[in-house]
């Protein structure tokens, strides 16, 4: 395990029924208060002694938002030993970041963990309501902070922000995607194997001013129940700092993993980085976020072009789920399963079908999943992989594409009615560059190229007031294509929904404090 941090300006992380005052301002609070004062006690409001009391209730809603965006991706161990002919090399690794902010937005900057200021989001142009605030640079000097102040908290504002990572030479070759993550006390990841030839790092950060302590705990395939780990399942994790855990060697030998990540005194961002070495041949990389809520019913979509998918699920208690291929004329089943409680199960899918574009997953109880996507034919017998969550639908989200690339974005509907949704695509000024509507059909789901959106988009958002629709958009260079790469990523949308908490006031006679 590693550890960094340094010294900077003080920063929270935000996370409903644990802190509560991260979302009150201070209007809302004097709001309360003046109620309280002048408020009558309703008649059931009355203590056993027969005194009186006033019950306030008031919604206050979360109007600070904060991010972290992880450096470019790097190899576990680049240690310089040997034969050079058999070192690990990062090859020509670069990155690429896009930052947007949409809606009413007070301001939105980056910083480093420090506090060291790495610029401010622009509003190209005040006078269009359509347009949103952009900024474009790269992770390759580290990870930052975007910390966005909202003017409003309602459906439409938020932050979307991504970072992409790619080599054609070395043992990173490949494209890697991830979208910036939101500090939570807790957060579950479904990984791919920790065999030979695996590498898994859990990276954890603390952006705020009060070092913390998280517990972490896995699940494997090989046996029902928690695996004993082989390193501390606690890590500290210094204040505006990061700390690394070994995920591979905690616990080697599963064919995946669920790992929990669970901070003791403040909010803190996980992700995990994952590479795969065959030897001396790259079998690809990603970063991977937490996984959505576990549910009954989940759609993972954007799995076409890949030779190989791979389901990973995650249960609480056993049950039995169908597995089905989603496409544009709806879903064919691929396969049935039984899955056992706290123990992860591996499906194999093989090559999707044409026309497919999701993953549908039906269960008797409520479990989490993930796809492994492949793509091959890469020189050498390179290959890649992409580790792609099932998806949570919303009413506005949004994906920022990071410069230098280009992808499809996909949408399913899980449900069993036909929606209508609104695309929106942005370029990098944050001006708006085209509109679509796209019918889903219940069941199914459709495929669109960015570049039929507009030239060079650098954002996209989708409103869908059914909230029926999972998407997101699968990341591509043509650069790694011209050099033989193999190549797969997915950036995963983020919702435009800040969130909102219900505080409670009781006031009694005689009662001070």
């Amino acid at each position: 395990m590693t550890s960094r941090h340094g010294d900077g300006s003080n920063r929270s992380g935000w996370t409903p029924g644990k802190v509560v005052t991260a979302a009150v301002s201070a209007v809302a609070l004097a709001s309360l208060v003046a109620a309280m004062a002048v408020a009558r006690p309703a008649p059931s409001a009355v203590d056993a002694d027969g005194r009186a009391s006033s019950v306030m209730e008031q919604t206050v809603s979360q109007k600070l938002v904060e991010s972290y965006c992880p450096a470019r991706m790097t190899l576990a161990d680049a240690s310089q030993y040997g034969d050079s002919a058999f070192r690990a090399s990062e090859g020509d690794i670069a990155s690429s970041s896009r930052y947007a902010a949409f809606g009413a937005v007070y301001a939105s900057s980056l910083s480093t963990l420090s506090g060291d200021d790495r610029g401010e989001l622009a509003d190209a142009d005040p006078t269009d309501a359509s347009a949103v605030r952009v900024l474009s640079g790269d992770a390759n000097d580290g990870s930052l902070l975007q910390t966005t102040q909202l003017l409003a908290s309602e459906d439409g504002n938020g932050v979307a922000s991504s970072t992409v990572s790619w080599a054609s030479q070395g043992d990173l070759r490949g494209l890697a995607a991830v979208g910036c993550v939101s500090p939570a006390f807790s957060h579950s990841f479904l990984l791919p194997a920790t065999q030979t030839g695996w590498a898994q790092q859990l990276v954890v950060a603390n952006p705020s001013s009060k070092a913390t302590s998280v517990t972490v705990q896995a699940w494997g395939t090989s046996s029902q129940g928690r695996i004993r780990l082989a390193v501390s399942g606690t890590v500290a994790v210094a204040s505006r700092g990061e700390s690394t855990v070994d995920l591979a060697a905690a616990a080697a030998g599963q064919d995946a993993l669920y790992v929990t990540v669970s901070s003791n005194e403040t909010p803190v961002d996980a992700l995990v980085r994952v590479t795969a070495m065959n030897g001396l041949t790259p079998q690809g990389n990603d970063y991977v976020t937490a996984a959505a809520a576990a549910s009954r019913t989940l759609a993972i979509p954007g799995v076409a072009g890949s030779i190989g998918a791979r389901v990973l699920m995650y249960a609480e208690q056993g049950g039995h789920a169908s597995v089905s291929w989603i496409g544009a004329d709806g879903a064919t089943n691929a396969t049935a399963i039984d899955f056992e409680g706290q123990r992860v199960t591996v499906v194999d899918l093989g090559t999707p079908p044409a026309g497919a574009t999701g993953v549908r997953i039906d269960a008797d109880a409520d479990v989490q999943a993930a796809v492994v996507a492949s793509a091959g034919g890469g020189q050498g017998g390179q290959s890649d992989f992409a580790v792609i969550g099932a998806g949570a639908a919303a009413t506005v989200s949004a994906v920022a594409v990071p410069d230098q690339t280009d992808g499809t974005l996909y949408a399913v509907n899980a449900t069993g009615d036909q929606t209508v949704v609104t695309v929106d695509a942005f370029d990098a000024s944050g001006r708006s560059i085209g509109s679509r509507e796209l019918t889903v059909a219940g069941g199914a789901g459709v495929a669109v190229a960015l570049s039929d959106l507009g030239a060079q988009t650098a954002a996209v958002r989708l409103t869908d007031a059914s909230s029926a629709v999972v998407w997101n958009v699968s990341a591509h260079r043509s650069q790694l294509d011209a050099a033989q790469v193999a190549a797969v990523a997915s950036l995963a949308p983020s919702a435009l929904t800040p969130r909102s908490s219900l505080v409670r006031a009781v006031a009694r006679p005689g009662v001070v404090g």
